[in-house]
């Protein structure tokens, strides 16, 4: 029996996440304050006139991910959420995003967005997160101060 994730739309899938946890907020927000984040052919998700929704990513990489040495890491990830190309035969149901940003304290990471991805993605060393006691939240701190 096939693997549905091993291929999309007859292209292999190249990357694998190893997450653990992550939290993911999403905010609606003005429609026009995300049309010029988002390239002219994809068109965002408007919920109700005038309404797009915006989404803010926490995640913490697993040890591992890039190899038996590669520490855990972390990633922000900024994204708009946009219409899918119902075009690609996908085995699940489609969830698209643009990500606007990505900022992460992984070096590997960074080249990997690079070379996979193409995410406009920023190497801050200094990124860390700190998780509320209960497990329902995260705050995100570089060297500057507070992020989220």
């Amino acid at each position: 029996m096939s693997d549905p994730f091993n291929e999309v739309a007859g292209m292999p899938l190249v990357v694998h996440w190893r997450i653990c946890p992550h939290f993911f907020f999403t905010w609606e927000i003005d429609f026009d304050a995300v049309v010029p984040q988002v390239p002219p052919e994809l068109e965002p998700v408007e919920i109700r006139p005038g309404v797009a929704l915006l989404s803010v990513g926490c995640l913490r990489y697993q040890p591992g991910h890039f190899g038996s040495e590669s520490p855990s890491f972390n990633e922000v990830v900024t994204a708009v959420h946009v219409h899918p190309d119902l075009s690609i035969d996908m085995p699940h149901p489609r969830f698209t995003f643009f990500a606007t940003s990505v900022d992460t304290d992984s070096p590997d990471f960074v080249r990997q967005e690079g070379e996979t991805l193409f995410t406009p993605t920023r190497l801050i060393p200094s990124l860390r997160f700190e998780y509320a006691g209960d497990g329902l939240g995260v705050d995100a701190f570089d060297e500057t101060g507070p992020i989220l």
